[in-house]
């Protein structure tokens, strides 16, 4: 009977984490990221709900349950605890002398997982005085290298992180959990978390012999032989305890009531994984028109102004933490209007913590060259090196030029015409540049106007709120007849009065010169800018 309960909870746990480590590798690196950016968002004053929504729902489907019920996360769904199991497995089977850690070092080795997530909190999260490549990081190396598209690059082989990886590997070879008792800062916040937890292995200390099988069996250390309800946080809820008691003296409880400890873990994971899951459908359902092709309007309401690519669609990729993601790029005006990734191969819960803000920041911003989100820096960087393949951008950044007009069509608002001749002492206008806002037909206009020697040389608008067909009519003609008549008292251009007046009033107000805006005569006596009477 005792080797069928030992067998049945063993296969189950051992099941479970096989599958994890398949689905979820990288879960643990992404519960501590996330938070780590909830908490540096949180201090920084920029915390913002739906921003943050798939970082909140990933420590949502971890952290409740384990201050409810216990560490069943590290013990069943943590794939670096599992890579641990591994080692220890191939410990038992080829090794016989294991290193020997007494109570009291071992006690004390457990409290240096605290000063090193209180270093990481304070230096890292908090101060930003101390950084760290992404190589540097064993989590990081150990995400990339548990899946085969993962090998593809080789060059993370000498890094800082491969080399602690190894020896974390060969530490768990001779002590048992190594990472997990000693280093882990996650496991740091959840032995705080789960203290007060409701399930709990209690130990019948009248029939219990001196064998310490239990201690023995326990991969955390506990001296469980000392204690008759076992509530250490140090418990990652394996229950090897309870299985390898020859006396059946260990039994686990859940609010003073026995439970099994097998059907305690299958449940408690299983509400892990579903909330887990759920919360990504959540977020990525609530962020989903920012992930599948995302359309933003750049370039401002100025027709004129020209992004410096070629319209057209392109496609590009790039490595990110697990494989390749590609995307694909749309380029409308000179600017980049669309980016759509068609695949990757990157962890989900990795990827869709930065899809959507990368992408939207490579759009706003028209530039490669962007934040990484925290926790999925591989992948925000290779949706940046892709777009960069895609529109083969050098240095990763995309500059916008503004073209000239053509002499008979209006291509740009820039267009610094011809000045006139003046005479420097004579000119009334201070040189420099200036700005300066107009009313136009449905809004302000803003220009800015530059003055060399005294003369207007050059007006550029800067943006405008009237309809664009009307100001592409009206901008051209009445800029060249400003600058080359030197007032701002021009003719307006038939059929679009109040773009022409906007734009008058925006120049006057720049060059602090007297003018009055026409318009709200033109508007009380009736008259749209269509030359419609009004309604």
């Amino acid at each position: 009977m005792k080797n069928k309960k030992i067998q049945l909870g063993s296969v189950i746990r051992r099941a479970i984490q096989l599958i994890s480590f398949f689905l979820f590798p990288g879960l643990f690196i992404s519960v501590f990221s996330s938070l780590k950016a909830i908490y540096i968002s949180i201090i920084s004053g920029n915390f913002n709900f739906h921003d943050f929504l798939p970082q909140i729902m990933t420590v949502a489907a971890v952290i409740p349950l384990t201050i409810l019920l216990g560490r069943f996360f590290c013990g069943y769904l943590c794939a670096f605890g599992s890579m641990q199991d591994l080692f220890a497995f191939i410990s038992k089977k080829l090794i016989r002398k294991k290193l020997a850690i007494s109570e009291k070092a071992d006690k004390v080795l457990k409290l240096f997982k605290y000063v090193l997530l209180l270093f990481i909190v304070v230096f890292i999260w908090t101060l930003g005085t101390v950084s760290f490549e992404n190589s540097f990081n064993p989590w990081n190396i150990f995400g990339i290298y548990s899946s085969l598209s993962g090998w593809s690059d080789l060059s993370l082989l000498i890094s800082t992180g491969f080399v602690l990886l190894v020896l974390i590997m060969i530490g768990s070879l001779f002590i048992e959990r190594m990472f997990c008792r000693y280093l882990c800062p996650l496991g740091a916040i959840f032995v705080i978390l789960s203290k007060l937890r409701l399930i709990r292995i209690k130990r019948t200390s009248n029939s219990c012999k001196s064998c310490r099988i239990c201690t023995k069996s326990c991969p955390m250390g506990i001296p469980l032989y000392q204690y008759e309800t076992i509530n250490s946080g140090e418990c990652i809820d394996c229950f090897e305890c309870t299985g390898n008691c020859p006396k059946s003296n260990l039994n686990v409880s859940f609010a003073r009531s026995e439970i099994n400890p097998v059907a305690a873990g299958l449940i408690t994971t299983a509400a892990m994984v579903g909330i887990y899951y759920v919360g990504n459908i959540i977020s990525s359902n609530t962020i989903s028109s920012l992930q599948d092709g995302v359309t933003i309007p750049l370039s401002s309401s100025d027709p004129y102004v020209q992004g410096q690519y070629t319209d057209g669609t392109y496609t590009g990729d790039a490595q990110g933490y697990r494989g390749t993601t590609k995307v694909q790029v749309t380029v409308e005006n000179g600017f980049i209007s669309m980016i759509e990734v068609i695949s990757t191969d990157d962890d989900f819960e990795f990827f869709n913590l930065c899809k959507s803000p990368v992408v939207t920041d490579i759009l706003e911003s028209q530039s490669v060259d962007v934040s990484a989100v925290t926790g999925a820096t591989y992948s925000s960087q290779a949706i940046m090196d892709a777009v960069a393949d895609a529109l083969d951008i050098p240095n990763g950044v995309i500059t916008v030029q503004e073209t000239a007009p053509a002499e008979d069509t209006a291509t740009s608002n820039d267009a610094a015409l011809p000045s006139a001749p003046g005479d420097e002492e004579t000119a009334p206008y201070t040189d420099g540049v200036f700005t300066g806002t107009g009313t136009g037909y449905k809004g302000e206009t803003h220009v800015s106007v530059t003055v060399s020697q005294g003369n207007i040389t050059a007006i550029d608008v800067l943006s405008y709120e009237d309809d664009r067909p009307f100001f592409e009519q009206a901008s051209p003609s009445v800029i060249e007849d400003i600058i080359s008549s030197q007032s701002v008292e021009v003719d307006a251009v038939s059929g679009a009065t109040f773009s022409c007046n906007g734009i008058m009033e925006a120049v006057a107000n720049a060059l602090n010169v007297d003018f009055t805006n026409p318009n709200s005569t033109l508007q009380e006596g009736g008259h749209g800018q269509h030359g419609r009477k009004w309604d």
